[in-house]
């Protein structure tokens, strides 16, 4: 058995304090050192009802939620039923529940093993009677929780305090006697007949580690390269972008908005960024799909916005709280009139930092719209990571844009700001209003040098070749790859987004168990898309598995349509259950390659 991590979940009504719970464990955990990742779970509606957390701790650095969870702690019986699916127990899970929950035990919505330990607690007497406050359950619940499975007991009592810091003193002794009332009943319970329960969790402490969203860590790191726009209309599970900026923004001169509608909302980025402001909106798949229009607007005008679309269940309004990354295809090929613009995905919570830092110093750069692709697994879960490596690791703080005076090319002697000047690179001199001389037309016509609209076939063919000439060079300036593994390994896995995690516990896995060795890229740019370098990687492979979370497998589809990427060589691997990219199922597949391949060989 492995001591050095833990895993537990939490279910409960949207009243029980679930979120809150997990959310102290992993902050009290952080604050020892400990590495860990929290993944929130709730149902369609729009407020209440059931709710789930998953947690997984260790000392050693996490690359994935994890799968068969070891503990699990059940408020309410009737809103697990809801989450079988995604919470599975292992054979020797300890199972805590309220004693006080009306369901029987004949009626559970799931069978407890022999090799299981139920714990009946009464979670509500405790709150109600020792602490004088039902509101407690969840706290009580958390001292049960650090005696029983020696979860870090100076960590969670610290977070008691910092989380009720700012209200009544009453307020934070209140709760710190509810983490008591459950640590005494625990004790008790194991002094007189409780069950025998081993050591469940030994770790090193550490320094302590910063704990944050995905979707935080981007909000983060746009401020950090130079927001100072935003607009945007609440969408699940992007919002929380919003929600963050929404008190910070203005604390550095910057504007948010909550706009009508998400078309609104770009529009308004895009006019903000033609006035000289580093802008950027963010929303999920419906809202991508109404923004389409002012996307192909940023790119024919060359106006620098970042757009962020935090994937999620779909079509239509799907399934708003699970994940996918079926919106691939959309971004990388749903613009009109061949649009040149920027894809790029990130692949965990300090990788959503840096992509977002470089999609705005691409952005200003080369003056072209870039869409960031998170998904609900990177973009809400909570995750602690080492501080000094969130922004830290050769990221420029950020491009800043200037006003440059150019003479007109030699086609064209017209006086007037060149705005769309015909380059090498593709990047002109960029104005804004109130810049001397630096007055121009933009418009989502086609147009000139000087920005003057124009019909002129010849005049689009070059504007055409001026404005895709920027993607050569942003993929000749940026590298967005993430190799793993031996090099001479025969199979090879290509993913992208938040599957990178779990692919690499899976490559581990299947290394650890059946001497299989695999490599795997990662690419974080998927448009452009650095052909030369995954070619050379699939050319090095006997066979590769093009792993997703997509009914359509549309990665797949892409990755086929640019490289020569042939069967029997690729192995789809798509998997659409709105939940991580599954570990143990991948390993089943990376078996079955090698043994189709050792059979070839023989």
């Amino acid at each position: 058995m492995n001591n050095r991590e833990l895993t537990l979940a939490i279910v409960g009504s949207g009243g029980d304090g679930v979120i809150s719970a997990g959310e102290i464990i992993v902050k009290a955990a952080a604050s020892e050192g400990l590495y860990s990742f929290l993944l929130k779970s709730f149902g369609p509606q729009i407020r209440g009802g059931e709710s789930s957390c998953k947690i997984r701790l260790s000392d050693e650095e996490l690359l994935s939620i994890g799968e068969e969870t070891r503990i699990l702690l059940c408020y309410s019986w009737s809103d697990y039923s809801r989450f079988i699916e995604e919470i599975k127990l292992r054979d020797d899970a300890v199972i805590l529940s309220d004693e006080d929950d009306r369901i029987g035990d004949a009626d559970l919505p799931i069978e407890i093993l022999d090799s299981q330990t139920w714990i009946k607690v009464p979670l509500r007497r405790l709150a109600n009677k020792e602490v004088g406050n039902i509101l407690t359950k969840n706290i009580v619940s958390l001292g049960v929780l650090q005696s029983l499975f020696d979860l870090p007991e100076q960590g969670i009592q610290g977070q008691i305090r910092k989380r009720f810091a700012k209200k009544r003193k009453e307020l934070v002794e209140l709760n710190l006697q509810a983490i008591e009332v459950g640590r005494k009943w625990a004790q008790d319970f194991r002094a007189q007949d409780g069950p025998e329960l081993p050591r469940f969790f030994d770790y090193e402490a550490s320094e302590a580690k910063l704990v944050l969203s995905g979707n935080e860590a981007t909000a983060v790191a746009a401020l950090w390269a130079g927001l100072k726009f935003f607009a945007g209309y609440p969408i699940t599970p992007a919002s929380d972008i919003m929600e963050w900026l929404e008190s910070r923004l203005p604390k550095v001169d910057g504007v948010m908005i909550q706009a009508e509608d998400e078309i609104a909302s770009l529009g308004m980025a895009i006019g903000a960024s033609f006035a000289g402001s580093k802008s950027m909106t963010a929303t999920s798949g419906p809202g991508i799909s109404l923004m389409i229009e002012m996307i192909g607007l940023a790119a024919m005008a060359e106006i620098p916005v970042v757009v962020v679309n935090v994937q999620r269940g779909g079509p239509s309004t799907g399934i708003p709280t699970k994940t996918g990354q079926s919106d691939l295809l959309q971004a990388c090929h749903g613009l009109h009139g061949d649009a040149p613009h920027v894809v790029l995905a990130a692949t965990d919570v300090k990788d959503c930092a840096t992509i977002s830092v470089e999609a705005f110093n691409i952005a200003e750069k080369y003056q072209i719209p870039v869409i960031v692709l998170l998904d609900q697994f990177v973009g809400q879960r909570v995750e602690a990571v080492l501080r000094y490596k969130l922004l830290r690791e050769g990221i420029e703080k950020g491009w800043l844009r200037r006003v440059e005076r150019e003479l007109p090319s030699s086609a064209d002697t017209a006086v007037g700001f060149h705005r769309y000047r015909f380059t090498e690179n593709g990047v002109s001199p960029m104005s804004y209003p109130g810049v001397e001389d630096g007055f121009y037309i933009a418009s989502g016509i086609e147009h000139n040098e000087l920005g003057d609209p124009v019909s002129d076939v010849d005049i689009h063919i070059q504007m055409h070749d001026k404005r895709h000439r920027k993607l050569e060079h942003i993929r000749r300036d940026f590298n967005f790859m993430h190799p793993f593994g031996p090099e001479d390994a025969e199979i090879g896995i290509l993913c992208w987004g938040s599957s990178k995690g779990p692919v690499r516990e899976a490559m581990m896995q299947a290394e650890r168990e059946y001497g299989i060795p695999s490599k795997s890229l990662t690419p974080s740019c998927l448009l452009p898309l650095d052909k030369a370098q995954i070619q050379e990687f699939v050319d090095g492979c006997e066979r590769v598995i093009v792993t997703e979370s997509s009914y359509g497998g549309q990665f797949f589809r892409y990755l086929r349509s640019e490289v020569d990427l042939p069967a029997p060589l690729a192995v789809p691997f798509a998997v659409t259950d709105g939940m991580p990219l599954p570990i143990k199922p991948l390993v089943a597949k990376i078996k079955e390659v090698h043994d189709e391949l050792a059979r070839r060989k023989s």
